[in-house]
């Protein structure tokens, strides 16, 4: 049944290029709320997989050899608008910041290395707006294959120090977890949905070696207002970890040491 799932999932084409095999878990979560129908488990799992990915236009896809080749900064930045998180995040100026707060934490703890998980297109976005790559190696994980094979074809293009993977973020952490490394992550309005899909995956994103800027809508897709996560705040407490605190536009960061 699972597998069945999975194909009238994907049969819809935002979902065409997610992994298998994390379409496939998220069927199941479904599944375990007692979803009872196709159609039912269908469309809690398309509902689950939007709290996760970002689904781009069918534009995207059709013209995806086209943005895979691109040298071109006009057609970078349109590419960049359609997708709906980067787009919201340059009407609000918050990449400039952004750039500035990654330039300041590079200089503090000396660190190389910029992981992005759920990256969707922020490394398009960052090289756009100025941030320098020469000291700075770029690693992004997205479930989407499309967005992955744009990313690594805009790095072989510009010569950027970066690669993107076609992964599960939940199941990445797992491994990550047990290695001790100095780098500046980004959780970038991805935790909300990575806790439906497996609870307590916060817990494992604070404790993770270096630092982690960490993010949350502040309004949903709709233009609904989406409360502060005061329990995140809360779990930092608890644990004793230190974190600042900022509101940017309708997006709010936690920037955890």
């Amino acid at each position: 049944m699972v597998t069945d799932v999975v194909e009238k999932v994907k049969a819809k084409r935002e979902f065409r290029n997610i992994d298998d095999n994390f379409v496939q878990k998220v069927a199941a979560i479904v599944i375990a709320k007692r979803k009872r129908t196709s159609e039912e488990i269908v469309k809690g799992a398309r509902a689950l997989l939007r709290k996760v990915i970002v689904p781009m236009p069918s534009k995207f896809y059709r013209k995806l050899e086209k943005y895979k080749a691109s040298k071109e900064q006009q057609q970078l930045a349109e590419l960049v608008k359609m997708n709906r998180a980067t787009r919201e995040r340059e009407e609000a100026g918050i990449y400039p910041w952004l750039i500035s707060l990654i330039k300041s934490l590079q200089d503090r703890t000396g660190s190389e290395e910029l992981l992005d998980f759920g990256c969707g297109l922020n490394l398009i976005a960052l090289w756009l707006h100025g941030l320098d790559f020469s000291g700075l190696s770029y690693v992004g994980y997205d479930v989407d294959k499309a967005i992955v094979e744009v990313l690594n074809s805009f790095a072989k293009n510009f010569g950027l120090n970066a690669r993107a993977y076609c992964c599960d973020v939940a199941e990445l952490l797992k491994e990550l977890l047990k290695e001790k490394r100095n780098a500046i992550m980004l959780f970038l309005k991805i935790v909300d949905g990575l806790e439906e899909i497996e609870p307590g995956v916060s817990e494992k994103i604070v404790e993770l070696d270096g630092v982690k800027i960490v993010s949350f809508a502040l309004r949903s897709w709709g233009g609904k207002k989406i409360k502060q996560r005061f329990w995140f705040e809360r779990m930092l407490e608890k644990k004793g970890i230190k974190y600042e605190k900022f509101v940017k536009g309708n997006e709010v960061f936690y920037v955890i040491d």
